[in-house]
């Protein structure tokens, strides 16, 4: 590869029609929202299920891999709701997505119809997201436009400007990120509300199958539902959201569930279980997302604890500082891989 060609048209070619990379960024965010639970469930347990103080430190304290997923979340997230306003700003006309202000040769052919080169191409800037919200706002309220998802957008416009504002506070300068209960919240009685609403409109009908088979639509429903409450169970929306997670992972790998036969479930339980763990198989326990018997419990080292314990030994006073492990029990099904501990009750 020639590093000075970069920026040419020779290294890149144009998407066809079936790559929809709106929904592959929407499909992204919603995974990892559904990873939020598995990547802290260790640090958790039932004595933090009803205080989102200490759910929140839990957390933010030991929080690499929530870190990973918010980070994608906010990214990809927004960045489905951004392409689908352009397209739909382009739908009407093309000159509506992009900067007014560029080249005036290529203004004079898109006001005469006339056909853009792959250079005039290039040369189109996209207006910004924030931008593009507000065209689409005035082109609905005046009329303009009356296609039933831009009317959803603009009816859900202070959504769309805090979806903006939650990418742009970790892109920019990589500092804030939400808190786990209220990142929680947020989508339980915004994000996942809205999503659903577009999805249910006529034009994303595929796209709403895909949910449904893959078996994340029915855990998206019940977060919604649970968002509702006067109350919000944390517990409840992360069990949710690793049976979501989980059954991501059973539509990839093409798993049967209750019905894996033995010699399969041997394979992929070698496979998955690391040698280090002390584990115990539960044989009689059924995974709630797989509802095969292959649910086991384990432990896992979550940090160290100092015992100051006086120096018998010695003729003057001190202490010995020894380092006891901490240990997470946990448990885990080795088939899909669903993981919970007593932070969750299993419904």
């Amino acid at each position: 590869m020639n590093i000075d060609k970069i920026l040419s048209d020779e290294y890149y070619t144009f998407l066809e029609n079936n790559h929809n990379v709106a929904f592959y960024s929407l499909s992204i965010g919603l995974e990892e929202y559904f990873e939020t639970y598995h990547q802290v469930c260790v640090y958790l347990s039932e004595y933090e299920r009803d205080d989102k103080e200490k759910i929140n430190y839990k957390a933010e304290k030991n929080g690499i891999g929530y870190i990973k997923s918010y980070l994608n979340i906010a990214i990809h997230i927004q960045h489905f709701f951004e392409l689908e306003t352009k397209r739909l700003l382009e739908k009407e006309h093309v000159l509506f997505a992009v900067d007014d202000k560029g080249d005036p040769i290529i203004l004079n052919k898109l006001l005469k119809n006339i056909s853009l080169n792959s250079e005039d191409t290039k040369n189109l800037k996209s207006v910004e997201f924030s931008e593009a919200i507000d065209r689409l706002k005035k082109l609905v309220e005046n009329g303009i436009l009356t296609d039933e998802v831009a009317i959803l957008f603009v009816s859900n416009y202070k959504l769309l400007k805090a979806l903006n504002n939650l990418r742009n506070t970790i892109i920019h300068r990589g500092k804030r990120i939400m808190k786990y209960c209220e990142l929680d919240d947020f989508f339980s009685q915004y994000v996942l509300p809205f999503v659903r609403d577009v999805l249910n409109c006529h034009y994303y009908r595929w796209h709403l199958n895909q949910l449904k088979s893959k078996g994340v639509y029915d855990s998206i429903c019940k977060i919604i539902d649970e968002g509702k409450k006067a109350t919000i169970s944390y517990s409840k929306i992360a069990f949710q959201k690793e049976l979501a997670r989980c059954n991501l992972f059973v539509y990839k790998s093409n798993i049967q569930k209750g019905k894996e036969k033995e010699e399969n479930i041997k394979r992929i339980i070698a496979r998955r279980l690391s040698p280090h763990l002390d584990e115990r198989y539960i044989k009689d326990a059924k995974c709630p997302c797989c509802d095969n018997k292959t649910i086991f419990s384990g432990r896992d080292v979550i940090g160290f604890d100092i015992d100051e314990l006086g120096d018998e030994t010695s003729t003057v006073g001190g202490f010995q500082i020894i380092h006891v492990p901490i240990y997470a029990e946990y448990t885990e099904c080795g088939l899909c891989g669903f993981t919970y501990n007593d932070f969750i009750e299993i419904e």
